[in-house]
């Protein structure tokens, strides 16, 4: 008697009769124990053992000898087994440490050691354009596992770049003339990135800056805002903030000029008030931003008829660099004789104007009068 898979015993050899002694029925080989001699996959040459087949013949078996014949054609099908990769993420400029893996379809708890794991994306240049790499499994091996006993399916994973973080910080200086803005003028150079890989091309760009005053002075903080990334490289990059500070600005004086008006007075009497005319002044500054303008002259009302100079000094600005101009005073007798009233200064002054207006953006023209020791500010 002979076993194979999906049967049970078959009669090889020998005859089974119809036994009268039962009414003529035939009698009959059942049951039987079937083994495999080994677990290994194979495919028409895997031995199986029978026996313990059970002979009806109305006599307990009696009425024959039985024998086992070892089936050696039998098959034992590779298992189906499902090997994943695992999928990973890291940061652009990393290297991808690749080990992750499952399986499904092991039998009798067997192991798989270990997989081979390959993706283009595992390089510390792989850049985000580009991700999801694929993470490739091959090589399933070591473990408990006997590969010869499976169909293998190999799925692969995802590795993902994302952008690598970068820190801006304002370096350098930002410099200009006092214009009575806070307006800052910044550019790529004032950038300094930290956490650039390699020789990545990579720079920052703002769209407004700004300082934290209008007005002059050093170590000034300057904040940017809206930042940016640009270069060949940026798309593998991300701000920490869209914003960078730093006390690197400085405003330095714009120019303004003083001039002290052309004035009349008669002899014996007291003279006019002195007024000035400030030339430069910028934005919304009036004349309260300057201070301190002391406004005099060498002659008395009992100096001889004459040309005297009107001398404006002293004057105190945070955010001007003054320079003054003299008027004149004419001073005529009683009978209101004295010299032509100064076309020298007028010409002075008309000849300053010109040089205050070419020069200076956005300049206006304020009056200071000194009346009884006071400053008067009028336009």
């Amino acid at each position: 008697m002979t076993g194979a898979t999906g049967q049970g015993a078959v009669v090889t050899a020998g005859t089974l009769y119809n036994n009268a002694s039962n009414g003529g029925a035939l009698d009959t080989v059942t049951g039987g124990t079937f083994a495999f001699t080994d677990a290994n996959a194979g495919t028409g040459n895997k031995t199986v053992t029978v026996s313990g087949a059970t002979v009806t013949d109305g006599n307990a078996g009696g009425n024959y000898n039985v024998t086992y014949a070892n089936n050696t054609t039998s098959t034992i099908n590779r298992a189906n087994l499902t090997v994943t990769a695992g999928n990973v993420t890291k940061t652009y400029g990393q290297t991808a440490t690749l080990s992750n893996f499952t399986s499904t379809g092991l039998q009798n708890g067997e192991t798989v050691g270990g997989v081979t794991l390959t993706s283009a994306g595992a390089v510390s240049s792989a850049n985000v354009v580009g991700s999801p790499y694929a993470i490739t499994p091959s090589a399933a091996t070591g473990g408990t596992f006997n590969i010869n006993n499976y169909a293998v399916n190999y799925v692969n994973g995802q590795l993902t770049v994302t952008p690598a973080t970068l820190a801006a910080t304002l370096t350098g200086s930002v410099n200009k003339v006092y214009d009575a803005s806070r307006t800052a003028t910044v550019g790529t150079s004032n950038f300094l990135l930290g956490g650039v890989f390699g020789t990545d091309a990579v720079t920052v760009t703002t769209t407004s800056a700004s300082y934290d005053t209008k007005d002059v002075g050093t170590g000034k903080v300057v904040t940017a805002t809206g930042l940016s990334l640009s270069g060949a490289a940026a798309g593998n990059y991300q701000l920490a903030a869209n914003t960078a500070n730093g006390a690197i600005g400085a405003i330095t004086k714009a120019p303004a000029v003083i001039t002290a008006d052309n004035k009349t007075g008669q002899q014996g009497q007291s003279f006019p008030p002195f007024t000035a005319t400030i030339s430069g002044l910028l934005g919304t500054d009036t004349p309260s931003a300057v201070t301190g303008l002391a406004i005099t002259t060498p002659a008395t009302n009992t100096s001889p008829a004459g040309s005297y100079a009107i001398i404006p000094g002293s004057a105190i600005a945070t955010n001007y660099t003054l320079s003054y101009v003299n008027g004149v005073l004419t001073i005529r007798t009683s009978r209101g004789e004295g010299p032509d009233s100064g076309s020298l200064g007028e010409q002075e002054n008309d000849q300053n104007e010109r040089e205050i207006r070419r020069n200076g953006p956005k300049l206006r023209d304020a009056r200071i009068e000194i009346r009884g020791g006071g400053v008067n500010a009028g336009q």
